[in-house]
Order: C-alpha cells, then sequence, then structure tokens
C-alpha cells in the first residue's frame, strides 16, 4: 500500500522543529553562554573550524570536532555545555538520533529534555517525543516556542489535528516573526491534511508568495485533486536556485503526484526512477518509492527489475534500504515467499531502526507463519515486542494469535488471544484481543462469550 503523504507535506514538517530557532532568529546555533565563556572558546580553531562545518552543513563532521573539543581539559563549565549542546545540535541537525541520544546520556547538556523530544522525533517515536517535550515545557525551557512547535507537530503525526493545531494557532501571534511564519505554514498544513484544501487556496490568494508558501498552495491543489494546477505551480518553484535540497526534493515527488493524478503514469514513473536514480540520500526516498509502486501496473516486472539493482547497490543506504524493504512486499505479493523473507530478514540485519523496521518484522512473522516456521516466528515477535511492544508477555501472544489466525488455525488462535486480553496492559489492545479471540473461537466452532476487557 502507498505511503500517504499526509503527515509530510513541508519539507520541514515534524523534525525540522529542529531548526526553527536558527530561522527564526538568523542564528542556526543553539543560544549561547555568557561573554565571559564564549571569547575564550571563540578564540580556539577547533572551534571555529566545527562553526565552519556546520555553516556548510557538513554537521556530521561538525559534531566530531565538538566532540573532540569536550575531551579538551581546559574547558570551563560552561564552555562545556556550550559545546555539548553544539554537538548534540549537529547530531541532530545530520538527523543521527542514535549519536545524539548517546552524547545526551555521556555529557551534560543544556535543555536535554528539548534535544531528546528531537531524537524520538526523528525515530518517529511521536507519543514518547510528546512526554519529553510536555516535560519540557514545564521546565521553563527557553525553546519554549520551539518545543510548542514541535508539539504541535507530533500531535498532528499522531493524528490529534485539534490539539496540534491549536498550538500553532497560538504560536501565530508570537512577537517573534520567524515563529510566527513557521507556525502560520504548519497551521496551512495542518488545514490542507485535515482535507480543508480548499480553505488555504481561498486564503493564499493567487498573488505569488514565498516559496514555502507556493509550496503548500501547490500541495492544496494537489489535495483537491487537480494535478494541472499542482503542476503549474511545482514547475514555477523547482528552477529557482534558491531552494534548499529537502525542497528541492520534495517539490520534484510532488511534481510526479501531480502528472499521476493527470492520468500521466508513465510520465510520473519517469520522473520517480530519475529522482531515485540521481538524488544523493533525501528524505524524500520513501515518497517516492510509495508512489512509484503506485504508478506502475501490478503486472510488470520493471518495478521489480528496479527493486532488485537497487537493491545490490548498498549506497545510497537510504534507497538501499527501501530497496530492500519494497522488494521484499513485492515478492510476497506475488506469491513468492521464501525469496521474500530473505530479501526482509537483508533489511532487518543492515537496517537496524529503520522507520519500516516494525512492518518488516510483522511481514516476517506472517511469512513463516504461512510457511510453517513457527519457531522464527516466535523469534521475530519476541524482537518485536522488546523495540515495539509494551513489554509483556500479551505483545507475543496477540502476533503469534495472528499468525495462527491466518493459518486458520481458529482455536489455538482464540487462546491466545483471550491469554493476551487478559494479561494486556494497553485496555484498547486487550479489547481488540478479546473481540479477536471471539471471532476466531466462532470459526473455529466453539462458543465464546465476548467480553469487556
Amino acid at each position: 500500500m502507498p505511503l500517504t503523504f499526509a503527515l509530510r507535506i513541508l519539507p520541514y514538517a515534524c523534525t525540522a522543529v529542529l531548526w526553527v530557532g536558527g530561522m527564526a532568529s538568523g542564528n542556526a546555533a543553539p543560544p549561547s553562554p555568557p561573554a565571559a565563556a564564549k571569547v575564550e572558546l571563540a578564540a580556539r580553531e577547533e572551534y571555529q573550524a566545527a562553526l565552519k562545518a556546520s555553516s556548510e552543513g557538513l554537521h556530521e563532521e561538525a559534531a566530531l570536532k565538538y566532540e573532540r573539543l569536550l575531551k579538551d581539559k581546559s574547558l570551563s563549565k560552561k564552555e562545556e555545555a556550550q559545546v555539548g549542546e553544539r554537538m548534540v545540535d549537529a547530531l541532530v541537525r545530520a538527523r543521527n538520533s542514535t549519536k545524539a541520544l548517546l552524547a545526551l546520556s555521556l555529557f551534560k547538556v543544556p535543555e536535554a529534555t528539548f534535544w531528546k523530544g528531537q531524537c524520538l522525533i526523528l525515530e518517529h517515536k511521536f507519543r514518547e517525543a510528546e512526554e519529553a517535550l510536555r516535560t519540557c515545557l514545564k521546565e521553563s525551557t527557553r525553546y519554549e516556542a520551539e518545543a510548542r512547535l514541535a508539539l504541535g507537530q507530533v500531535l498532528v503525526a499522531q493524528g490529534r489535528e485539534i490539539p496540534g493545531r491549536k498550538e500553532f494557532k497560538e504560536l501565530m501571534e508570537s512577537p517573534n516573526a520567524g515563529i510566527a511564519r513557521i507556525a502560520s505554514l504548519y497551521w496551512n498544513e495542518s488545514e490542507i491534511i485535515a482535507s480543508r484544501a480548499p480553505n488555504v487556496l481561498r486564503r493564499f490568494g493567487q498573488e505569488r508568495k514565498d516559496i514555502e508558501t507556493e509550496f503548500l498552495k501547490a500541495c492544496a491543489w494537489l489535495k483537491t485533486g487537480d494535478g494541472k494546477q499542482g503542476e503549474i505551480l511545482l514547475r514555477r518553484i523547482l528552477p529557482l536556485t534558491t531552494l534548499n535540497k529537502d525542497l528541492q526534493d520534495a517539490a520534484t515527488v510532488r511534481l510526479a503526484e501531480a502528472y499521476a493524478l493527470q492520468g500521466r503514469q508513465r510520465t510520473a514513473e519517469r520522473e520517480l526512477v530519475r529522482f531515485l536514480e540521481h538524488a544523493p540520500e533525501s528524505r524524500y526516498y520513501e515518497q517516492a518509492f510509495a508512489l512509484l509502486l503506485d504508478v506502475t501496473a501490478p503486472e510488470e516486472t520493471d518495478a521489480r527489475d528496479r527493486l532488485i539493482a537497487w537493491s545490490a547497490i548498498p549506497q545510497p543506504r537510504g534507497r538501499h534500504a527501501l530497496a530492500l524493504f519494497y522488494l521484499g512486499q513485492w515478492l510476497a505479493d506475488h506469491n513468492q515467499p521464501a525469496q521474500a523473507v530473505g530479501f526482509l530478514e537483508t533489511f532487518l540485519s543492515l537496517h537496524s531502526g529503520h522507520v519500516r523496521e516494525a512492518e518488516a518484522l510483522r511481514n516476517l512473522m506472517s511469512l513463516y507463519g504461512t510457511m510453517g516456521a513457527d519457531r522464527r516466528v516466535l523469534e521475530l515477535a519476541n524482537v518485536w515486542r522488546s523495540r515495539f511492544g509494551t513489554g509483556g508477555e500479551d505483545t507475543v501472544d496477540y502476533l503469534t494469535a495472528m499468525i495462527r489466525y491466518a493459518r486458520k488455525e481458529y482455536r489455538e488462535a482464540s487462546m491466545l488471544f483471550e491469554k493476551s486480553a487478559t494479561s494486556a496492559v494497553d485496555a484498547v489492545q486487550g479489547q481488540r484481543a478479546m473481540y479477536n479471540a471471539a471471532a476466531a473461537a466462532f470459526l473455529g466452532g466453539t462458543r465464546h462469550a465476548i467480553r469487556s476487557a
């Protein structure tokens, strides 16, 4: 099933709140300690080199330089705090949440809860991110506006548009013009997500505005199903030399969507293949893959052949991971389970922590279940539980029951569902398990009373 574009319209949606402070103030770095500590640090060659790397977008390199600087025992406590925060900021900008979280555990970093929230957003752990951001806001953070923008985004990402929109609406009145502008963009984005694109188009009008607003207008036209108007705006945006890479990539993929909406599937396909062949590492690979498979006729093998080719090339890593994942999906959909599990297992071993990891685990459990490999099903169920579950046996029982159900082993499935419902720590999962237990029992020919969890 193609991935929806709903949660990532703006090229900086969700994760871009990490940059809001810089965009709003004109200075991409975190606020500095008092000048007395700053003067001595600013004179250091290593520090200036790290700042230069950051300004050039070489965030991993900058983080490494900051890390080396932290080993200097002559730094004052204030300088250590400043360098530590810049290092975490650089790692987050590089989208390396693993290293950023490690740094937060090893060093005393100011505003650690705020940065933890940003790392969780990068990992798409939106509920945990929400908790961290709410804690951050209770602590009287100097990143209050940025944290509220991030909170609004994670709420929308969880499907809770009303409270998310409330955060954006209030920040639109911020005295900080940069924050107010970003909040307005996010608010209009949420309007598009909530199928109120016509309202956004009326609000923006026909007058040409800044690039981000014009991009949102194009997305609004696409949401209404008008691919031609979306194409006109996107083709106007793409040649601009002021585009950053994220916006360039987002507009390219959206242009392919505009073609598809006009019934020009072949044109959309060519645009997407060109993007995936030539674009360096991109946040928009996922959307490009999903749309490419959507516009490609199911019976054609061109999609499979392209996936095979890309899965054999380890770089860029983002494309390699998705090629393995989608190739496994394609093979499973075309009744080739033995080949599918090979590619999905490779995906898991080479790309641990990928956003598609949970889905790959579930798909593998289903495939192994149909193949009768119960031991591997249980191994993967335990892996899934340790990484994504509630931490109890209820999740393993539930997942194993799903496999039994898919194999028409209804009595065993019913017992496992009921066991899961009894031990569930999550009320929703408990109710779902109990309902499934009743359905499985009915199909298995046994009497079963549906009771509330």
